[in-house]
């Protein structure tokens, strides 16, 4: 048998596929060695990975086994879908993990992710089992909202359990005033009541007010949960603070859901600060550009831009599209898309980015990228979807979460049944130990704090021209001990500096940087 093989780009196969272990790729795989002559059909690695087909020459062509790989991609394409669907309702990490499960388990699914700090859901699916309506149901009857204007989304915000009626400049002020609430009435409740004789009455109303503020955030996102008979850490402190009332030890109580309400708020702040990184990536692209139509130059949204056109880009202005440089010479300082800390000089011919910026002449320059797929885009679009590549951590937090709710349940039932029913301990001392364990148990850090790093971690480094496709490369970028790189390699600080200072005939070297400094006030040059 003689075997020949063939290498295919797997973006002409399947567009959507962004990553090489994706479930449609598996599918392909296995559907094509069913096909008389075709033996083996595998990823190969590289800088884009490829389809690689082995097949006998002797029956079955080149030509055919490229069309058969071609028309069953394009089928995949039709029947498998990959959507990010987009929400603007709260959803802290235990709810995104959640309603993540939820998703998987619905019918046709292939795969689930949500991702809190961006607000999105990435989802493939079956087609002939599932659409998209009965994803956005189920997402609505768990309280996610799915639809929303476009403006709403281009904020992204979570600010915990806000009202939904209230405006965005309002919802962070509502999750923060709420926090302040419960802290400054347990403070005034357990002060008085300590210090200053505060009656007892008084104390426990100061002490319902911080049981309500404290609780209202954690409640909204245990209670919906618990309903549908699942578990998240939010349950353990309710139900401690439940037992801490029982025992009659209010003020114990509300300092619980004080910590654990300010706990939330850190991770909304935490996701917060994650999305506005990744958001401030759309600054970079301008919402216009002038376009030369014939002899007139008119404004038009970058949107409606069409490959071929021309646009002109005055210095100092960002460059709308992806394109290449037809009428003049310019230096573009590319830093945020490529990292390069020096503008590089642009000639007709060359290749130009989209958010990068032109320093010292006009440009005209011919579309070659629509704007949903110039570069920038699919920065931005990487790096929103950098978290469905769950590193090892996140998805040992999630496992262990899932796990550690209710076995704790179980073993705080345990701590307060089984010493009392021995004569170890009275019921009240059997019942306060149980609730201490409940308390402690919590491992909210553990829940929130992987999701908020990876995502800021990213989208950091997206800002600084380092694009990393997922949590799991960053991750293995800390067990790295070794890095090496090639000889044409050039490392450098990100900018210029001066090193050393030789004066010639005569000259001092406070002449020469006088001299130097007068220049650089003129010039728009990086040197």
């Amino acid at each position: 048998m003689s075997e020949k093989t063939v290498e295919l780009d797997i973006p002409l196969l399947l567009p959507e596929i962004e990553d090489k272990h994706d479930h449609c790729l598996e599918n392909l795989q296995s559907t094509l060695i069913h096909h008389k002559g075709i033996y083996r059909a595998h990823i190969k690695e590289g800088q884009p990975p490829r389809l690689c087909i082995h097949y006998d020459p002797n029956l079955i062509s080149l030509a055919a086994v490229e069309r058969i790989a071609r028309d069953t991609g394009n089928a995949f394409t039709q029947r498998y879908r990959h959507e990010r669907i987009p929400f603007n309702t709260p959803l802290s990490a235990d709810a995104a993990d959640l309603l993540n499960r939820s998703l998987e388990k619905l019918p046709g699914m292939l795969h689930a992710s949500v991702n809190a700090a961006a607000g999105l859901a990435f989802v493939a699916y079956d087609t002939e089992l599932l659409d998209r309506k009965t994803i956005e149901t189920l997402m609505q009857q768990q309280g996610y909202a799915s639809t929303f204007p476009e403006k709403e989304e281009e904020h992204g915000h979570d600010h915990g359990s806000a009202p939904a009626f209230l405006p965005h400049a309002l919802q962070e002020i509502w999750t923060y005033a709420l926090v302040a609430l419960a802290g400054i009435c347990f403070l005034i409740g357990w002060i008085g009541e300590t210090f200053l004789g505060l009656g007892e009455t008084t104390a426990l109303a100061f002490y319902l007010v911080a049981y309500l503020a404290g609780g209202y955030d954690i409640a909204t996102h245990a209670i919906p949960g618990l309903l549908r008979g699942k578990f998240d850490t939010d349950i353990l402190m309710l139900a401690a603070a439940a037992g801490a009332a029982l025992l009659g030890e209010w003020a114990e109580g509300a300092f619980l859901l004080f910590l654990f309400s300010l706990g939330h708020a850190g991770e909304h702040y935490a996701l917060d600060h994650a999305r506005n990184a990744v958001n401030a990536l759309a600054e970079l692209m301008p919402d216009t550009a002038r376009v030369r139509r014939g002899e007139d130059i008119v404004v038009e949204p970058v949107d409606q831009l069409a490959i071929g056109d021309v646009v002109i880009v005055p210095p100092g202005d960002r460059l709308p599209v992806d394109g290449q440089v037809v009428l003049g010479t310019s230096a573009i300082d590319q830093s945020p898309i490529t990292g390069e800390s020096a503008p590089v000089t642009k000639r007709p011919g060359d290749e130009v980015y989209a958010g990068t910026i032109n320093r010292e002449a006009a440009l005209d320059i011919e579309v070659t990228q629509l704007a949903r797929d110039n570069t920038l885009n699919r920065v931005m679009e990487m790096v929103a979807n950098a978290q469905s590549q769950q590193s090892p951590t996140q998805q040992f937090t999630q496992k262990f979460t899932r796990r550690f709710v209710p076995a704790i349940l179980v073993l705080v039932a345990l701590v307060i049944l089984l010493p009392p029913l021995f004569s170890w301990m009275s019921w009240q001392r059997s019942f306060y130990t149980g609730m201490l364990l409940l308390v402690a148990a919590s491992p909210c850090a553990l829940a929130i704090g992987t999701p908020a790093a990876v995502l800021s971690g990213i989208a950091q480094a997206a800002r600084n021209g380092v694009l990393i496709k997922g949590g799991v490369h960053l991750e293995n970028m800390g067990t790295i001990k070794v890095m090496a790189f090639d000889k044409t390699g050039t490392l450098t600080e990100g900018r210029f500096s001066v090193t050393e200072i030789l004066p010639m005939n005569g000259s001092t070297a406070e002449e020469l940087l006088a001299i130097a400094a007068a220049v650089e006030q003129q010039s728009s040059h990086p040197v």
